[in-house]
Formats: C-alpha cells, structure tokens, sequence
C-alpha cells in the first residue's frame, strides 16, 4: 500500500561524475509530482556550488534510496517530511561522521519543534539551578522527565551543568550546515 506526502530533501557533498546518471535515477525512482530540483545530468551540472533541493511526493514521504545512497558516498542531506492525517511532519539529517540520522519533530513550515512536555522538566531544573546550584539537583530525584540526569549530576556535581547541556543537546538537535554541492570530475 502506498500513501504519497509531500517531502523535500536537501543534498550536499561532492558526487562523483560517474555516479550521476545513478544518483539521478534514485532520485526519479523515489520522488514523484518532483517540482523543485534537476532531474537530467545537464540541470544538476548547472546547479552545482550550492545546496540543491528536491522536492515532491514520495512514499509515506520518505526516501531510503536517496538516503542510503548518500551515506554510501558520503554526501549530507536534510530531509523534511510533510504531516499527513496521522503522520506528523519530521525533519532528518545525516552528514559524515555521524554514526546514524537524527530525526527532529518539525512543524509544516520545516521548523523544528519540541513537546512543552519533553522540555519543561529542563526548564524547571535550569531555574532551580540558577538559584540554589547544586542544592536544587534533589528537588528533581524520581521526575520521570529528566531520566536518570538527576542520579547522575548527584555522582558528580561538579559535571551536573555539563551533564544537563549534553542532554539539552541531545534533546534539541541541530540541522548540519551542509557544504555546496559539487561533482568531483
């Protein structure tokens, strides 16, 4: 069964000239209606130095081809997904050295977003923190929320503030800047 949504994907990287006709051909197998982006050798020729984008309808949205042959050449992509009826609208991106894509909850518009649940415990304990420091870390003991930040900030509360922005971090990621497209002749 087949469900087309509205997604968009930007590519960046240097490709190799002898995999252009491949690269082309994943991308015209996976993205239908394509309405932005080169979809012959000769437009994408053209369109190198920058950042270049398709954008179209794919199955569920999604582009595991297009994905899995950039990883395979070490090209980054980010690539945004449309809501649909019950499927919410994402951001993903993978750039090299990363060991896997992140994926980001992102509003139509392609901004990412982030529940006020999942955030506010951190908000809260920030501002405890500010004002008590270390004696606010067991005010937060047994808040589902913050996992096991609380246990381990109390190990080691010298690192509890680096501890909390690594989880911040890993909470709220942010979108690579990719580098312009290029084909390496």
């Amino acid at each position: 069964m087949s469900e087309p949504i509205s997604m968009s994907i930007r590519i960046g990287g240097e490709l190799p000239a002898i995999l252009i006709e491949e690269f082309i051909s994943e991308i015209a197998d996976e993205i239908f209606d394509l309405y932005e982006g080169p979809t012959t050798e000769q437009e994408l020729r053209k369109e190198t130095n920058g950042i270049i984008k398709w954008a179209g309808q794919a199955n569920y949205g999604e582009c595991s081809g297009i994905k899995s042959f950039c990883k395979e050449h070490n090209l980054s992509y980010i690539h945004h997904c449309e809501a649909v009826c019950e499927y919410e609208a994402s951001i993903s991106f993978w750039v090299p050295g990363m060991k896997e894509e992140q994926d980001i909850a992102s509003s139509q518009a392609c901004d990412p977003v982030i529940r006020i649940t999942t955030i506010k415990p951190y908000i809260d304990l920030l501002i405890e923190y500010a004002k008590l420091g270390d004696a606010a870390l067991p005010l937060f003991i047994g808040n589902e929320g913050l996992g096991d930040l609380i246990e381990k900030s109390l190990k080691q509360p010298k690192k509890a503030l680096e501890l909390i922005k690594r989880q911040l971090r890993k909470l709220l990621p942010m979108e690579p800047t990719l580098p312009p497209f290029t084909i390496k002749e």
